[in-house]
């Protein structure tokens, strides 16, 4: 019985995994220390999803609308638990790639750039700080 139970909670406790949008020419990586990062269009729980390792190196995203992203740790239910994560959104450039650069050294920090034709990072200017949410799935 106690495995039925299980097996029937378990669904309601995992969240969609992120799939790419068809036609899209922006790209975002996942950089630095975190342990995850969703990718949302629209600002709720439902409207995000969870990105899988293999995106962090470069993930599609629409072009010329606002996304949400989500990056950070989590290690609440462990003996040294803590979160500590950020959220926020901005306006993708088509043709853009973009870094989501998350970093812990005694506080946590994330910053978004997007790369110049030289590769080079520059701060993106239409990023905004979005309110943190809990989402429970």
């Amino acid at each position: 019985m106690r495995l039925l139970a299980a097996l029937l909670i378990l669904p309601l406790a995992s969240c969609a995994t992120y799939q790419p949008p068809a036609n899209a020419t922006s790209r975002i990586k996942f950089v630095g220390n975190h342990y995850y990062a969703y990718i949302g269009y629209g600002d709720s729980c439902k409207a995000r999803d969870m990105v899988g390792k293999e995106f962090w190196s470069g993930a599609p995203i629409k072009d010329s609308t606002r996304v949400w992203i989500e990056q950070g740790i989590d290690t609440t239910g462990t003996a040294f638990g803590m979160k500590c994560g950020f959220r926020y959104s901005f306006v993708p450039l088509p043709n853009t790639t973009y870094v989501s650069e998350y970093s812990m050294h005694g506080s946590c920090e994330i910053a978004l750039y997007r790369l110049n034709e030289n590769g080079e990072r520059i701060p993106e200017s239409s990023a905004r700080r979005e309110p943190d949410i809990s989402c429970l799935y």
